[in-house]
C-alpha cells in the first residue's frame, strides 16, 4: 500500500510521513478491527502551548476543550497535554452541521435550559481551550439572523462568563 494505510475505517494517504501507531482505537461501527489514527507531532506542540503557555494550566485545575470541527487527533493532543500538567480535561465536540440544525430551529425554552448547563460548567472551569476548524465555514449562511440573534443573546451569559472568569484561548 505505499504511503496509503487504513485510518479509522477509511483509507487515508499519509503523505507527510507521519507515525500511525500512537492513537489506536476499534472502528466500531465498521468493523472490529483495531484502527489506528495518524499522529502530527505539530498538534502535541500547539496543544502544549496552549497549555503552559496560552491558558498556563496548573495542577488540579479544570479546563474545557470546546472542539469544533477538528481532527480526533487535535482533540486527544489537548487531552493528553492538560493531563500532564496535572490538570483535569474536560471536552464538548461540535459539527457544523449539528449546529447549524440546531440554531435553524432553536426554542427560546431549549436555548434557556442549554445556556443554564453550560453556565454552570464553565463556572466550574479554570480555563478554556476552542479549536476551530471547519469543512464548510458556510455552514450557518442559511440561518435567519433572527434565529442567530436568538442564540447569540441566550448564550451571551455564558460568553460573559468565560471571557470575564476563564483563562481563555
Amino acid at each position: 500500500m505505499g504511503n496509503n494505510q487504513f485510518v479509522g475505517g477509511v483509507l487515508g494517504v499519509n503523505t507527510l510521513g507521519l507515525e500511525a501507531e500512537r492513537f489506536p482505537f476499534k472502528c466500531g461501527r465498521l468493523c472490529d478491527k483495531v484502527c489506528h489514527l495518524m499522529h502530527d507531532p505539530r498538534f502535541d506542540k500547539l496543544a502544549s502551548l496552549l497549555v503552559s503557555f496560552s491558558t498556563a494550566l496548573k495542577k488540579g485545575e479544570r479546563a474545557l476543550i470546546d472542539a469544533f470541527d477538528i481532527p480526533p487527533e487535535m482533540t486527544i493532543a489537548l487531552v493528553r497535554a492538560v493531563r500532564n500538567a496535572g490538570a483535569l480535561p474536560f471536552v464538548q465536540l461540535h459539527q457544523g452541521a449539528v449546529s447549524r440544525e440546531l440554531a435553524m430551529h432553536a426554542a427560546e425554552a431549549a436555548l434557556d435550559i442549554s445556556s443554564g448547563v453550560e453556565l454552570a460548567r464553565m463556572k466550574k472551569m479554570d480555563a478554556y481551550i476552542a479549536v476551530r476548524g471547519g469543512a464548510n465555514i458556510t455552514e450557518m449562511s442559511d440561518v435567519p439572523p433572527e434565529q442567530m440573534k436568538l442564540v447569540a443573546r441566550k448564550m451571551k451569559p455564558v460568553l460573559d462568563w468565560r471571557v470575564k472568569k476563564t483563562r481563555w484561548c
